[in-house]
């Protein structure tokens, strides 16, 4: 007879399974944060493609856009990222690196469901904007999404739609 014989877990044991419970955590975090990143992007896609309705609507109807009676934005693109400029290149002025904008009146327009664009804690660059030469509406401020920023709707974005 073996009295000798060792009940327990063997070391191999122990680190073979804390190994599989890293690579399971590792997977559900990552997965966790795909989810989180998509939910942020088709948010703002969602609200954006709502407003560039809304407003694409009042200007069939009014033969002009629901702009705020305040002067026009002279937005800067040299502060921006060349790849988060690119999403200003339809504009005419583009290549001048400065384009004109309107705040957009979101009461005119009718947009009651925005979560965006209402100056927030005295941001002035929360704000929805058009450009009057192209009807485009952009989010001045930028929306972060995982280290990109989003001003309109972009490409990427528009695969996120839920239409």
């Amino acid at each position: 007879m073996n009295r000798n014989k060792k009940n327990g877990v063997s070391l191999l044991m122990l680190v073979i399974t804390i190994v599989i419970a890293l690579i399971l955590f590792t997977v559900i975090t990552m997965s966790y944060n795909n989810v989180i990143t998509s939910t942020k992007q088709r948010e703002f896609a969602n609200e954006i493609h709502n407003l560039q309705n809304l407003v694409d609507q009042y200007y069939f109807m009014n033969d002009k856009y629901p702009v705020t009676d305040s002067s026009a934005i002279e937005f800067d693109l040299s502060t921006l990222k060349s790849r988060y400029k690119l999403q200003f290149s339809s504009e005419p002025d583009y290549q001048s690196g400065v384009i004109s904008l309107q705040e957009l009146d979101l009461v005119e327009v009718g947009a009651d469901n925005i979560t965006r664009g209402l100056k927030k804690d005295g941001n002035a660059n929360d704000i929805y904007v058009v450009s009057t030469k192209t009807g485009i509406v952009y989010y001045l401020a930028g929306q972060e999404i995982d280290g990109d920023y989003y001003y309109t709707l972009t490409d990427d974005l528009k695969d996120k739609l839920d239409i």
